[in-house]
């Protein structure tokens, strides 16, 4: 039978939807295929490529007509969409009748937000997936299916995604930190042209079936963690494999803070710049590259599904080679299985640790004699002289299921002289904010709304989300008049930072690492960005993180940039640096200021080649007039001259055969 919703068009509710499951045990919360969940189903319709491939409509669907559905040994089926083909209907397949017409987007998926603000792990194994990896050659569009989980806000504003590929015969593990989320969902997409139903079972099947996790593992310091060191020679000199021994943990610079914390940091143990096996003969090249791995062995998980989960809390390892060698350093997590003999039959390990972002491992160990699961730091032995300078690891024994930490404490009250500063935003009140447009532009990739601290009161704003948001001072809306209100016509709105060489603002983070500002002036439009990436270590979780930006930074971006006439200012977090997008970041006190005082600048008088000097300290932005009198009594104050503050100390000079004379120094 089908359903009427042909050339109907509904608004997008959600663009995918999921699948799942619960398994609840040592106070962890885990997701997989569990027939007996809430499993519902939604389609998005797409155009064809060719006919540019736009969203069409979105709407709930009957699982059986997305041909998705549990079979009696509760094994998950997911089908290519035929539920649509109707030949005499071009808007599904096209005018001869067997080429199809559209994109159908299947979800299937079970919506759980008792999940927000958690860490959430989605593992599930795929038995089977037979999908033809050829083009569907009528319309060159291949069939695929993938598994995600996904967050949204209360509008069901996509937030963020996360999404793997099915394989056959893998077991995948997917992690998402939904704080800040209001709707989470988690389940499988499959995707491709509407399907003949007398030929789609060519097209192939996808099985999925749980992962019932027999043993699960985390960053427990109780356990029995031991250090074991890999040595290999450096690329350049072949990359072979040197020799491994069992090291203790201070050897391996491996802590832990004796309640949750687990700290990684590259291997200095071994560096002697006198020994030509570990440092090169000119004293400062590394020799060796260092496999330090911190793990636990357990040949009591033997036999089972193995799931390894934690959180990266941050991680500042450097994410440019080492230049002496050309190594970046890195750290992962593992699982691996071995035989009697220790070699390996089985293995699963993570991408690089992602700070704020939670990982899950799974490994069926059959057949396996020994179970190691830990950590690997890797790269050159370091000096111990600028060993800190390549950053450290730190990873949280936290565990999905325990909510994510929130926003609870306010940014520092700003101190700084309201004469000296222009605000946009503070909570405190201390300033009043200049009016601007909107803090988010309808054509921002993000969310954005106003969070009220519970403990405190205070407002601040709340990117989630972001990957670019752009706030509007000037009012290019006809329509509006102050605050948006309809009335009143169009207000300028824009920002002046002449007196001013300072930009300010209060960042606090649950899981991103990086992110970028920019300031825009129209007319034409020149924008110039200033980037926190993640190899600064600048940007980090769970405490609120200053950040006083020069304006002379910008400017030496985009000279162009008229800082007099600044009309848009974006908060970018899709950087190409490697690190978390799409965070959810909270803002406050976005001001700029003065960082000299420009209220009575000291000055002082010398003599020096015939003239007095009179010298005092300048800010970016202000002009200073030197204005004289010979007699208090006269009638005005005379100028000798004007300069433009630069942020250092000034001097004019008067040449005078004066006797006396009186000077005033005038700030505009």
């Amino acid at each position: 039978m089908k359903i009427a919703i042909q050339k109907l068009i509904l608004p997008v509710l959600a663009l995918c939807v999921f699948l799942s499951g619960t398994i609840r045990g040592n106070a962890q919360t885990l997701v997989t295929v569990d027939p007996n969940a809430p499993w519902v189903g939604y389609m998005n319709v797409f155009s064809l490529p060719v006919n540019g491939g736009g969203y069409i409509f979105g709407s709930s669907w009957a699982l059986g007509n997305l041909r998705g559905g549990f079979n009696t040994t509760n094994q998950l089926i997911l089908r290519p969409c035929t539920n649509v083909w109707e030949t005499g209907d071009t808007f599904w397949v096209q005018g001869d009748g067997v080429t199809p017409n559209e994109i159908m987007d299947a979800n299937f998926y079970v919506q759980d937000d008792t999940l927000v603000n958690t860490n959430v792990v989605f593992i599930a194994t795929c038995a089977s997936n037979t999908l033809t990896a050829t083009p569907e050659p009528l319309t060159g569009v291949s069939y695929t299916s993938v598994a995600f989980i996904k967050q949204f806000d209360a509008g069901y504003g996509l937030i963020s995604s996360v999404t793997t590929n099915l394989t056959a015969g893998q077991t995948f593990s997917i992690t998402a930190n939904t704080t800040g989320a209001t709707h989470v969902q988690y389940g499988f997409e499959t995707m491709g042209p509407d399907g003949n139903p007398g030929t789609a079972d060519s097209l192939g099947t996808v099985v999925l079936k749980t992962a019932a996790p027999s043993a699960t593992v985390t960053v427990d310091p109780s356990k029995s963690w031991v250090g074991f060191m890999n040595v290999f020679s450096l690329p350049a000199d072949g990359g072979g494999y040197v020799f491994g021994s069992s090291w203790g943990l201070s050897a391996l610079r491996a802590t832990f803070d004796g309640v949750s914390l687990l700290t990684l940091q590259p291997d200095t143990n071994v560096w002697n710049p006198t020994d030509s096996f570990w440092v090169k003969p000119d004293g400062v090249t590394p020799n060796k590259n260092m496999d330090a791995s911190l793990y636990v062995q357990n040949d009591g998980l033997a036999n089972t599904n193995l799931i390894f989960i934690g959180t990266c809390v941050g991680n500042t390892l450097t994410t440019s080679p080492e230049p002496l060698t050309g190594i970046t350093y890195t750290s992962v997590a593992f699982i691996k299985a071995f035989n009697s003999s220790f070699s390996v039959i089985g293995s699963a390990i993570s991408g690089p640790l992602v700070p704020g972002q939670s990982f899950g491992l799974s490994l069926n160990t059959a057949g396996a004699a020994h179970v190691q699961y830990g950590f690997e730091t890797i790269g050159p032995d370091a000096n111990p002289g600028t060993a800190d300078g390549l950053g450290t690891v730190t990873i949280s024994a936290t565990i999905p299921g325990t909510p994510a930490p929130t926003l609870t404490n306010n940014a520092p009250t700003p101190t700084r002289s309201a004469a000296n500063v222009l605000s946009l935003y503070n909570s405190s009140g201390v300033y009043t904010n200049h009016p601007i447009e909107r803090w988010l532009a309808s054509w921002s990739g993000a969310a954005e709304n106003t969070y009220v601290i519970a403990a405190t009161g205070r407002s601040v704003l709340k990117y989630s989300g972001l990957q670019y948001a752009g706030v509007e001072f000037y009012n290019n809306d006809a329509t509006l008049g102050a605050g948006g209100d309809n009335v009143g016509g169009p207000i300028n709105y824009s920002v002046n930072t002449t007196g001013y060489d300072t930009l300010h603002v209060d960042v606090w983070t649950p899981n991103a690492n990086q992110l970028g500002i920019q300031l825009v002036s129209l007319n034409p439009t020149q924008p110039a960005q200033v980037d926190f990436l993640p190899a600064s270590g600048t940007i980090t979780n769970y405490g609120w993180v200053s950040l006083d930006i020069p304006l002379s930074s910008f400017t030496a971006i985009n000279g162009s940039l008229d800082l007099t006439d600044l009309q848009q200012m974006l908060w970018i977090d899709n950087q190409s640096g490697g690190g978390v997008t799409g965070g959810v970041f909270y803002m406050d006190n976005v001001y700029f200021y003065n960082s000299v005082a420009i209220g009575r600048p000291t000055i002082t008088a010398t003599v020096s080649g015939g003239s007095i000097h009179v010298a005092f300290a300048t800010a970016n932005g202000s002009n200073y007039t030197l204005q004289y009198k010979n007699n208090l009594s006269d009638a005005t104050w005379q100028d000798v001259s004007s300069v433009s503050g630069n942020g250092l100390q000034m001097s004019i000079p008067d040449t005078t055969n004066q006797k006396n004379r009186f000077y005033r120094l005038y700030v505009h």
